[in-house]
Order: structure tokens, then C-alpha cells, then sequence
């Protein structure tokens, strides 16, 4: 679970670097895709908005219970394709090869 994962840098607070990041991170205008699952287990509540509060950001979301790469991955594949479709021009998603820009809206 993400809550009991450990953070160990050297010579420094890991607290404070999260702390740091997680003001950074919001304001940054690299173009970001957010996956939200349907029904997920972990990603909800507050820490869910707060992935909402980032700039520059569109969402996508999906059928999923836990691992939602692996119950969604052509959803997936195709909102990546969506948000960042002039990266590739050819795409396979489910079998199929696609011009990413028939997935652009």
C-alpha cells in the first residue's frame, strides 16, 4: 500500500522533500494525463483531488479494481494516445493499428 512505503534519502528529511515536491508538482506546465479508475482501492478521497488540482492536466478513466494497467490497458493506451498523440503518429491499441490522431478530439 502507497501509505506504507518508506522514503529514504541521505542527509536529508523525507518529509520535507515530499513536502517540497507535492507544492512543486501542481504548478508545473509539463502536459500530464491523470488515469482515474472507476472503482479503485487506493487512489480516492483527498489525495484523489489533489491529483485533480494539477495544471495543464486532462482526465481519463477507466474500468478498474486495483491494478488498473492491467484490467485497462487499452483504455489506457488509448488516453495516452488522446493526450499525447502528436508523440507518435502509429499506434496499436487492442490488436489494431491506428493513427493516434483518430483517437484526438
Amino acid at each position: 500500500m502507497p501509505e506504507t512505503l518508506a522514503l529514504h534519502l541521505r542527509g536529508g528529511d523525507s518529509g520535507a522533500v515530499m513536502a517540497e515536491y507535492a507544492e512543486w508538482l501542481p504548478q508545473t506546465p509539463a502536459p500530464r494525463l491523470f488515469v482515474n479508475a472507476k472503482s479503485v482501492a487506493i487512489l480516492t478521497g483527498p489525495q484523489r483531488e489533489f491529483c485533480r488540482t494539477f495544471a495543464n492536466q486532462r482526465e481519463a478513466t477507466v474500468p478498474g479494481v486495483h491494478i488498473i494497467q492491467e484490467d485497462s490497458p487499452h483504455e489506457i493506451g488509448a488516453a495516452i494516445a488522446k493526450r499525447y498523440g502528436g508523440v507518435c503518429d502509429l499506434l496499436t491499441v487492442g490488436g489494431s493499428t491506428i493513427r493516434s490522431s483518430v483517437l484526438q478530439s
